[in-house]
């Protein structure tokens, strides 16, 4: 694993005497990708794609959780004037992706295409901030990551932070700063809409793909509502303290979330059990089940046949109930740990998690 992004996951395989194999496996594969990706798209001499620009990836790469078949979620996102080289750039990296015959995105045309920083930035609830906007806003923050030039997507990570932070009154004029709210309640609200989306999808779509919807949403969609639970309760639980003037302690507090959320989740996991002294037992479940999780991903008669497996013979298919019964696994670890009565993020998960 690179010590740089995965430190405290490493650090953790060590102290429980595991080794989450297939995760270190989706990781050597996720730098191997990403270095193709890179020798594809970026231009001779390191030149930007475009200026004003990224390529910015989501979804199992972000994550560096790439698997055998996983789709290549990405968009151009753009932070400056209109221009009509933004749409050229688009084409000519849609058409390289093509032609060496990367999975695409899926249908719901949330990736795939061009993304523009004012809507992310400035629709925040209300009618105009559509499931596409709240989806590229969150997972910006919480599986996003560039190749080439990333000057365009940091500033808009930090504009939508600021958004959060500044018009967060509580977060922004109590001393104690604990939880900013309206980070978190936006974060709740992007988990119940991919609930929700799971569900109308299959609706739509005759119920296609559902049991590999179903296997990610137990798992990996899972996985980045606990990333943004932990990245709300991250300030209070380091004991960070707000400076006396406005405007400098959301400078600080915004330094502190993005230097937070520039590694990848399950290192985040890994960084906050090790931070509460969570039982050897808990991080087990947590870890191992997800690890299993990526291995039955990576697997690619399992994934073909969880492409193909219909909903009414789930519960007859053996690798789906294994699916399930991890899910179980990695559901109660999280759980375990989130409402321990004697650990500290307890308190928070009761007082800020529902209500």
């Amino acid at each position: 694993m690179p010590a740089d992004r995965f430190g405290q996951l490493k650090t953790l395989e060590l102290k429980i005497g595991r080794e989450w194999r297939s995760i270190k496996k989706a990781i050597a594969a996720t730098e191997e990708k990403l270095r193709h990706l890179s020798e594809l798209l970026i231009p001779p001499g390191n030149r930007p794609i475009a200026e004003d620009a990224s390529v910015v990836f989501f979804g199992s790469l972000a994550r560096s959780e790439w698997t055998s078949k996983s789709d290549l979620d990405w968009i151009v996102l753009i932070d400056g004037q209109v221009d009509e080289q933004h749409y050229r750039t688009f084409q000519n990296i849609r058409k390289k992706l093509i032609e060496a015959k990367e999975v695409p995105p899926g249908s719901t045309g949330t990736f795939g295409g061009m993304a523009f920083s004012q809507d992310i930035v400035h629709r925040i609830g209300g009618e105009d901030d559509s499931n596409r906007n709240l989806t590229l806003r969150m997972l910006l923050l919480l599986e996003s990551l560039s190749v080439g030039d990333d000057a365009a997507r940091e500033r808009v990570i930090r504009a939508i932070l600021r958004r959060y932070l500044a018009d967060d009154p509580s977060w922004t004029w109590k001393s104690d700063g604990k939880i900013p709210r309206f980070l978190l309640n936006d974060s709740v609200r992007f988990w119940r809409t991919m609930a929700v989306d799971f569900a109308d999808k299959f609706h739509d779509q005759v119920g296609e793909k559902w049991a590999l919807r179903n296997a990610k949403l137990r798992f990996s969609r899972k996985l980045i509502f606990l990333t943004a639970i932990l990245v709300s309760f991250s300030w209070h639980l380091r004991r960070k303290t707000l400076s006396a003037h406005k405007e400098q302690h959301i400078d600080l507090a915004q330094s502190h979330f993005l230097s937070y959320l520039s590694r990848p989740p399950l290192d985040i996991v890994a960084d906050e059990l090790l931070l509460g002294n969570v039982s050897d037992s808990i991080c087990d479940k947590i870890l191992s089940s997800y690890d299993e999780f990526l291995s039955i991903m990576d697997d690619v008669t399992s994934r073909e046949t969880l492409v193909e497996l219909p909903r009414e013979l789930a519960e007859k298919s053996p690798l789906f109930q294994r699916i399930r019964e991890l899910s179980h696994v990695f559901r109660d670890g999280i759980l375990e740990w989130l409402f321990d009565p004697h650990s500290e993020i307890f308190e928070l998960a009761r007082d800020y998690g529902v209500f």
